[in-house]
């Protein structure tokens, strides 16, 4: 019998009873449910991904790949889209759902038209959940077309998020950087987003060097081995301690290195004489994390 002659109902029949493969010898039953996913029109695919929303993710898997690869192929664009659309317009759903529907448009964003982006986009914005934010920045920071700083920068200032921060490092000018280098330092945790934010800003500003030595300073350390900033050999053996005294004490190797790229030989002479000190500082350190 053609494909064509069977009816939606029993080509989901048929697909369901291959999800989940068997242990043994299950890679020739994968091989046959990807086969059959395959045999689907893409409005039949579209339809399918709809009809097993609820199931389980061994069967939804090859569905979304299959759609996945349509779109890379650039094919069924207008059905892929008319899904997305269709999705979006779902409520009253099981809780377990709604993320599933969220991945899936997640996975098919790159593929929508620019009016369905902007829809989902203020859909994801408007959720008000950490995992649809995330999702909202993730789609715009990779969107050329809907991509507005100011509208990360807006949002970091109301959540200071994160995610929002690496965007802004990621893509700002070097002087909104400086703008924002303050705020950053403050409200951040990551030294490493801290120290891209500060190499990234032009001018790098004095006072900055102030906040980054009392809440970072193994990112200080790296900094002015990178700009070529000055420090005495007491001020290194400090900033070595000042490390191994944070929640995350390995740090202290990156000062260490730092003070390598700046020639400090002496200092190093000095870290080398105190490394039974150092050593038993780092391991009571990570005995109370």
């Amino acid at each position: 019998m053609k494909g064509s002659e069977i009816s939606l109902q029993a080509k989901m029949e048929t697909i369901e009873s291959l999800a989940p493969p068997p242990p043994i010898g299950g890679s020739l039953w994968s091989s046959l449910l990807h086969a059959y996913v395959a045999c689907l029109s893409g409005s039949e695919l579209c339809e399918a991904v709809l009809l097993t929303l609820t199931h389980d993710e061994a069967v939804r898997r090859p569905l979304r790949g299959r759609l996945v690869r349509l779109g890379r192929e650039g094919e069924g664009l207008d059905q892929i889209d008319a899904l997305a659309l269709r999705l979006l317009e779902l409520n009253a759903l099981p809780s377990t759902v709604r993320p599933r529907i969220d991945a899936l448009l997640s996975h098919i964003y790159a593929f929508l038209t620019p009016p369905t982006r902007v829809r989902l986009l203020q859909h994801w914005k408007g959720r008000g959940t950490r995992g649809a934010a995330a999702r909202w920045l993730k789609a715009i920071s990779a969107d050329p077309l809907l991509f507005e700083i100011s509208e990360i920068v807006a949002y970091w200032r109301v959540t200071e998020d994160v995610g929002a921060a690496r965007i802004l490092v990621r893509n700002g000018e070097p002087s909104l950087l400086n703008e924002l280098l303050s705020e950053f330092i403050e409200k951040c945790r990551e030294g490493w987003l801290i120290g891209k934010a500060c190499l990234k800003a032009a001018p790098f500003p004095d006072a900055c060097w102030i906040l980054v030595r009392k809440k970072f300073p193994a990112t200080f350390a790296y900094l002015c081995a990178k700009r070529g900033r000055a420090i005495s050999d007491d001020e290194a053996l400090e900033l070595v301690h000042d490390a191994l005294s944070r929640p995350n004490g390995g740090e202290a190797g990156l000062v260490i290195w730092s003070l390598g790229q700046l020639k400090m030989w002496s200092a190093l002479d000095s870290i080398r004489a105190s490394l039974p000190d150092l050593e038993a500082q780092l391991y009571r350190q990570y005995a109370t994390l």
